[in-house]
């Protein structure tokens, strides 16, 4: 996978709070949060990859600023939906010539948890990923 298709995974798994920014949205505790992601199939033979970081953030502030990142290189966002504590949304963003678009399932279980689902396909390839969202404490 290149870095630039890396990227747009990874930046895609913070546009929903941004596509939900009328609605009244669960809070999410600003602090330290652990974020542990599996990139699905994409390391050797096949194997999933694991990346795990920390950092202090305000997770919907986070959300918010890269939204507005995408959208300057010319992504567009879907109208999210929401039932309960579901929110679902699609982005879809020109890259290297070839339209690539993102599904996003955002499960927020606590003002400390939440889990997203991305399915994103480019060029007829489909890849999946998953992030664990944990608050860790204060900064």
């Amino acid at each position: 996978m290149t870095n630039r298709f890396t990227a747009l995974l990874l930046a895609t798994l913070l546009t929903p709070a941004s596509l939900f920014a009328g609605d009244d949205l669960p809070a999410l505790r600003k602090g330290m949060w652990e974020f542990n992601r599996t990139l699905a199939g994409q390391g050797a033979g096949g194997k999933d990859v694991q990346i795990n970081s920390k950092q202090c953030v305000d997770p919907w502030g986070s959300m918010k600023a890269m939204k507005e990142a995408l959208a300057k290189q010319g992504c567009k966002a879907t109208p999210g939906s929401m039932k309960g504590n579901v929110r679902t949304s699609v982005t879809e963003c020109p890259m290297q010539g070839v339209m690539v678009r993102s599904e996003t399932i955002m499960t927020i279980t606590s003002d400390s948890a939440y889990t997203v689902s991305i399915t994103t396909t480019s060029g007829g390839k489909t890849n999946k990923e998953t992030l664990v969202a944990k608050r860790a404490g204060d900064c």
